[in-house]
């Protein structure tokens, strides 16, 4: 008994950062609270925040997240510039992607997939900043992160993760249904393979590779 009192539990002093399965970018009134839920709701505000506020780095958006966004584009398109836009008669702040050629983009009524790509950005590069995470504590937990990829983007963001846990030191887990997700980590040999099942009454799970 007095050890299991004074043995630490194994994911004590650790910081979950969770990207979920349903996610989307809006247009925000501005709010001053610098977060980001799992669904994506904060990511516009946290955009503003970078590249408007005098005690935050905007080079993370205007130079790092871009650089980052164009890496797991790379073939496809090319991004050249973030802005966060004020709209004077809703007064709410909208996030515009710059590709050439195409002028000024609206995150929100872009694609799903490049939404969903841009909260897991967001999420990777810009929390840990705000809230002083040391990496080799930080667990970033993706659901689903198939959801309305095409199999070459979904492919180009698995590998752009791998690098970046390489580089950085983070656990990473990703919960799928994705064929495409379950190949790519059987040919990676820092990858874990866990099966779970539930029967109805209770889950199981078990090392798949």
């Amino acid at each position: 008994e007095r050890l299991s009192k004074e043995a630490l539990w194994p994911l004590e002093n650790l910081r979950l950062l969770k990207v979920s399965a349903e996610r989307d970018v809006a247009p925000e009134s501005r709010d001053t609270a610098r977060s980001l839920d799992p669904h994506g709701a904060g990511t516009t505000n946290l955009i503003r925040a970078f590249i408007n506020s005098d005690n935050l780095p905007r080079d993370e958006v205007e130079r790092d997240l871009l650089n980052d966004l164009n890496d797991v584009y790379r073939g496809d398109c090319e991004f050249t510039n973030i802005i966060c836009q004020e709209d004077e008669g809703t007064a709410t702040w909208e996030i515009f992607l710059e590709e050439q050629e195409k002028g000024d983009i609206r995150l929100s009524q872009s694609g799903s997939s490049l939404k969903s790509i841009f909260i897991i950005l967001c999420t990777l590069r810009l929390l840990p900043l705000i809230n002083k995470f040391e990496w080799n504590k930080v667990i970033l937990a993706i659901e689903e992160p198939e959801n309305n990829l095409h199999p070459s983007l979904l492919r180009r963001l698995l590998t752009f993760l791998s690098n970046q846990r390489d580089q950085k030191g983070f656990t990473l887990i990703i919960t799928t249904h994705s064929p495409i997700c379950i190949d790519w980590s059987a040919r990676n040999s820092s990858s874990q393979i866990i099966h779970m099942q539930h029967d109805g009454q209770e889950a199981k799970c078990y090392t798949a590779m």
